[in-house]
């Protein structure tokens, strides 16, 4: 992947599994500024950190900032996305930036923290925060074709 040194994406993106993706230059910047609204994730997170610990109802609850998780264990859970923010990708070759989503467990009223860098996911979200559409309904589905030792590409189905 080539990226400058403001973290800008060139002429293509690596995802996942190696495959690469050729993006116009107006492609990557949609992009960039659609993701350049959504706030930062944050230096340490302390105050995140101490707010899920004061949520807290029972003591198993205790450990729950530090229970983020990726989307593998989301797939087929409808979800209300509650809010994202952004931070520096350091996967080599991807996305300059991963999400960590805010979401509840429709079904169970659970709430959940997860983090993607997964394209799709990433674009949905960035333009449902442009568009104001924050808290969305949602479930995280999987692309039906996979290939051999790659994950499969990731999306967002839209529940109305």
């Amino acid at each position: 992947m080539s990226k400058s040194a403001t973290g800008s994406f060139e002429d293509t993106v690596e995802v996942r599994g190696g495959d690469v993706v050729a993006l116009s230059p107006q492609a990557v910047q949609q992009y960039e500024s659609l993701l350049a609204a959504i706030p930062d994730a944050g230096g340490s997170g302390y105050e995140g950190i101490l707010a899920a610990i004061a949520a807290a109802q029972s003591p198993a609850d205790l450990d729950a900032p530090w229970r983020s998780s990726d989307t593998a264990g989301l797939v087929g859970v409808p979800l209300s996305i509650l809010s994202v923010t952004k931070s520096p990708s350091d996967f080599g070759g991807g996305l300059a930036y991963f999400l960590v989503i805010q979401a509840v467990m429709v079904q169970t009223g659970e709430p959940v923290t997860f983090t993607t860098g997964a394209v799709g996911i990433v674009a949905q979200l960035a333009k449902a925060y442009a568009l104001g559409a924050l808290p969305l309904r949602a479930t995280i589905r999987e692309a039906a074709s996979r290939r051999e030792g790659r994950n499969p590409p990731q999306y967002l189905e839209i529940n109305a």
